[in-house]
């Protein structure tokens, strides 16, 4: 007689409707950043934009060393380390989708973030729509497993 009992994390995951690969990298993401003293909204936008969950945001070949110029600028305020990501063009592109919601929430309008990282009003639209979802989620198991970072609920209420 076997029975299957979930986990606090994993039921908290379920009840989120989000993979257990992004209830994973969440969990991973909101424990460094609650011991870091450079922890914001970039943060809370970066751990969740570095998720399956997350619509992927197209790198184009210009944009690349922009990417990696910024990810290096803003490293401490990062989850991820340019040199512990397993596909480091994938982890790009969670970046810049993490640096265009970040400047959404800073006052960029739609017509700026559309010029300037080449999305479509509708992939922008549909990124927030998805930011949302996903730092609800983070905020329930940041309360699952006991940690605060007070940037996601800021991101999460300037969205």
């Amino acid at each position: 007689d076997y029975r299957l009992v979930a986990t606090p994390v994993g039921e908290t995951t379920s009840k989120q409707y989000v993979r257990p690969e992004t209830g994973e990298r969440i969990v991973d993401g909101l424990r460094t950043a609650a011991a870091m003293s450079d922890a914001r909204t970039l943060t809370a936008f970066e751990l969740i934009c570095d998720t399956p969950d997350m619509q992927d945001t197209y790198l184009g070949n210009e944009e690349r060393a922009e990417m990696y110029r910024f990810a290096r600028a803003n490293a401490g305020a990062l989850t991820t380390g340019m040199h512990e990501t397993g596909d480091f063009e994938e982890w790009l592109e969670s970046v810049k989708t993490a640096r265009i919601l970040d400047e959404w929430i800073g006052g960029a309008t739609a017509e700026e973030l559309v010029e300037a990282y080449r999305i479509g009003p509708g992939d922008l639209d549909s990124r927030i729509e998805r930011a949302e979802w996903l730092l609800s989620a983070a905020e329930a198991l940041a309360d699952t497993v006991g940690v605060s970072v007070p940037s996601v609920p800021r991101a999460r209420s300037r969205l």
